[in-house]
């Protein structure tokens, strides 16, 4: 039995869905169960990917397959990526874990883009 989407097309999806592997992060730390997402995918976190970009329920179960290869239930984010995307942007989704894991940026990418918004706001009001 063999998926009738590759991995190739399911990149090209998560480009246009997503534009990058930042919003593909925060889609995922949306549907973390505590909101607290630490890049690990869990399988219900791949699901709510997959759904979000039209891959059959059959095609996700077959894909997961190629990432989650030792049955553990959940993958490193940097595992996911380098699958879907055939190893061509792994520098790019460890720079995102590097991002959200190990810095002090916000992990809330929409918080992020309102800080400047929030800082104008701020200063309009004190003329």
């Amino acid at each position: 039995l063999r998926p009738h989407v590759e991995w190739a097309e399911v990149a090209e999806k998560l480009d246009k869905a997503f534009g990058d592997l930042e919003d593909v992060w925060c889609h995922l730390q949306c549907v973390s169960p505590d909101m607290s997402y630490d890049g690990t995918v869990s399988w219900a976190m791949y699901q709510s990917l997959m759904q979000q970009i039209k891959v059959s329920d059959c095609d996700q179960k077959l894909l997961w397959l190629d990432v989650d290869a030792l049955a553990e239930g959940a993958v490193p984010f940097e595992k996911l990526i380098s699958v879907a995307y055939g190893g061509a942007r792994d520098e790019e989704a460890a720079d995102v874990v590097e991002l959200f894991c190990n810095s002090e940026v916000t992990r809330n990418k929409s918080t992020m883009n309102l800080g400047p918004v929030v800082s104008a706001m701020s200063s309009s009001q004190d003329v």
